[in-house]
């Protein structure tokens, strides 16, 4: 039996993993003798696992072409599969490849142990580390003539989510083939966790804009130079301008005393203050607090202004009507003796 083993930090898949591997595969009754994987789906269910995998897919797929392209013309296949082992994507030289498609090396073919036995795919699985195996370390006879190299991809939570493995004729293959699979795995891997980041901080967004434009408060934010950055759809309709137009104004624009706003952010004080509008017609008064942030991105600091409608109460509209008895006309016998007796209660 060839050692040709990984290893990964102090952990070592050792010769024996490889016979108890082998051990269980016959519990399994794996035939040695056996070409195709014991479980192939096709058609609907094979579009499913595509579907729930779709994103590993793309992400893999460029990794995968760089590995076929530095190896090209040595006859070597890139397979992909899913954290069970099922065949997502296979690329390869047209030789080795046919050769791995005539075995049903192809999409929808589960490479674990319990369906086709003791390979580099189904060890990765079981060991959850890198491997390298070669020979009559595969259990079936229809794999000694390669050796096969594979790494697992995992999520953020340590979950192998897919392998990555790379295979070829045993006097092809050496132990740095191992190490750009290695590489490439984890190149996958970072891709994943920067996609699941930007899709958080989107979905984030989104959120916090909804909340924003859904806001009864006109609320814009600009640089220190007064440059409008970002504004609600409240102060969108407040100053009668399309959200790109208003980006074109500096705050200075569209407010009185900017000067003495800007002074008090420079010297990190918050502002409240009552000030007009100069794009808005109607003069209308607001309240506008204004308060610094720093924005982290741009290593900047930015304002943030808050303008609130100064509803002044018109004196006349708080009087009150009041009415005595004696005010109410009326001749009809019942309706005095209605009024007598309301005067009683």
């Amino acid at each position: 039996m060839n050692a040709a083993i990984c290893k990964s930090g102090n952990v070592v898949v050792s010769k024996s993993d490889i016979e108890l591997s082998h051990k269980r595969c016959k519990k399994f009754l794996i035939d040695p003798h056996q070409v195709f994987s014991k479980k192939i789906i096709y058609d609907v269910e094979l579009q499913k696992r595509f579907a729930a995998n779709r994103n590993l897919i793309l992400t893999a797929a460029p990794y995968m072409e760089h590995l076929v392209n530095f190896v090209k013309k040595f006859n070597f296949f890139v397979l992909l599969t899913d954290g069970e082992g099922c065949i997502l994507n296979a690329l390869g030289d047209e030789k080795i490849l046919s050769e791995a498609f005539s075995l049903k090396m192809v999409p929808g073919a589960f490479m674990d142990e319990e369906n086709i036995g003791t390979n580099a795919m189904s060890m990765v699985i079981k060991s959850k580390l890198p491997v390298q195996i070669s020979g009559d370390d595969h259990f079936i006879n229809a794999y000694h003539k390669w050796t096969c190299s594979a790494a697992p991809i995992k999520d953020n939570k340590g979950k192998i989510i897919g392998v990555l493995s790379i295979t070829g004729y045993i006097e092809f293959v050496h132990s740095h083939t191992l190490g750009m699979v290695i590489a490439a795995s984890n190149a996958i891997e970072e891709m994943l966790k920067v996609k699941e980041y930007n899709k958080i901080k989107n979905m984030n967004y989104k959120y916090m804009e909804n909340i924003f434009n859904s806001s009864p408060i006109a609320i814009l934010t600009s640089d220190i130079n007064g440059k409008i950055k970002i504004c609600n759809k409240k102060a969108q309709d407040m100053f009668s301008i399309t959200n790109g137009k208003l980006k074109t104004h500096k705050v200075e624009d569209i407010i009185e005393n900017w000067n003495d706003i800007k002074t008090s952010i420079c010297l990190g004080e918050s502002d409240l203050r009552e000030t007009n509008i100069v794009v808005v017609k109607n003069k209308t008064q607001y309240q506008l607090t204004t308060s610094s942030i720093y924005n982290c991105e741009d290593d900047n600091i930015e304002i943030v202004y808050v303008f609130e409608e100064i509803k002044r109460v018109n004196k006349r509209e708080n009087r009150q009507a009041y009415y005595t008895f004696d005010k109410i006309m009326g001749q009809h016998e019942n309706f005095t003796k209605l009024i007598n007796y309301a005067k009683k209660i």
